[in-house]
């Protein structure tokens, strides 16, 4: 019977469940601008079902894509063109976007502005 009760405790503490599971395939295609004090973020390419999902011509080569969201909150190392994330996110906040601090006009508006909550480099499960 103590052996059942601890079991069960050891069941109800595993929070696993409550993380985010990153599950949106995404290709990084580079800072949304070239300006410091008015980049937003990472543009990702992502499939055409993402919600609110725009496209978005790059101006570093031209190149428009048809569905892309910007990421505030790409971790450095995954700051590469071309690079394969996998992720989960929610649209960003107003309070995300005023820790931003002010951008200026130097840029074009950036597509949807999503903080990520969980990423990986390994497919979805």
């Amino acid at each position: 019977m103590l052996g059942l009760a601890v079991g069960l405790l050891a069941l109800g503490c595993d929070n696993s469940d409550d993380e985010p599971q990153p599950c949106t395939a995404a290709t990084v295609l580079g800072a949304h601008c070239g300006s410091a004090s008015g980049n937003y973020g990472f543009v990702l390419e992502v499939p055409a079902d993402y919600p609110s999902s725009v496209s978005w011509t790059d101006p570093a080569t031209g190149t428009t894509y048809q569905h892309v969201v910007t990421a505030l909150n790409l971790p450095a190392e995954l700051q590469h063109r071309g690079h394969k994330i996998y992720f989960q996110a929610h649209p960003a906040t107003n309070a995300e976007l005023a820790a931003l601090g002010a951008r200026t006009t130097d840029c074009p508006a950036p597509p949807l502005l999503v903080t990520l909550e969980g990423f990986s480099t390994t497919p979805c499960r």
